[in-house]
């Protein structure tokens, strides 16, 4: 994993934090941070948990994974954690749901990010075309499949999309 890139999708991007207050089983250890539920006593507005719905987000580093993006429009989220006590130079986007969280990181090849690119229309076409591109320039080979082609391959519905790259493949329920 030193040198492929990776994208994480929603608990994708949980997973690779170091632990969640989830279970007891620790995380990939990728990103430094910690994974927390939201709190609904301590959250201003007090909105509904899980976090489901259309969201913005507010780019804060390394923007080029959001080239082409309309910002406005947003993104669809559907969660009840995120990711916390991580570097600061790991955050790609924050976004507002009753107080700020992170809702994109990266560090060196790793990327993820909260929300769920493949149900957020043409937004989430354009980042995983830029994933792609980001691919391609790091000289990887790669295809994207979506879920009519994985059903075939793999005999299942269950996974949305799946990121091939040259030395491993990356699989979002």
């Amino acid at each position: 994993i030193e040198k492929t890139p990776v994208l994480g999708i929603c608990i994708g991007l949980q997973l690779m934090a170091e632990k969640s207050e989830e279970g007891e089983c620790l995380g990939l250890g990728w990103i430094k941070g910690e994974v927390k539920k939201f709190d609904k006593d301590i959250i201003i507005h007090k909105p509904k948990i899980p976090h489901m719905g259309w969201n913005t987000i507010k780019i804060i580093n390394r923007a080029e994974l959001f080239n082409g993006i309309n910002l406005d429009k947003g993104f669809y989220f559907i969660h009840s954690y995120y990711i916390d006590n991580l570097n600061e130079e790991n955050i790609m986007t924050t976004t507002e749901y009753g107080n700020t969280f992170v809702s994109g990181i990266n560090s060196l090849n790793i990327f993820a990010v909260q929300f769920h690119p493949e149900k957020s229309h043409s937004n989430g076409m354009k980042l995983l075309k830029n994933f792609s591109e980001t691919l391609t320039k790091l000289g990887f080979e790669h295809n994207i499949f979506f879920n009519s082609e994985l059903k075939k391959r793999l005999g299942t519905s269950f996974y949305n999309i799946a990121l091939h790259t040259k030395g491993g493949v990356l699989l979002h329920p």
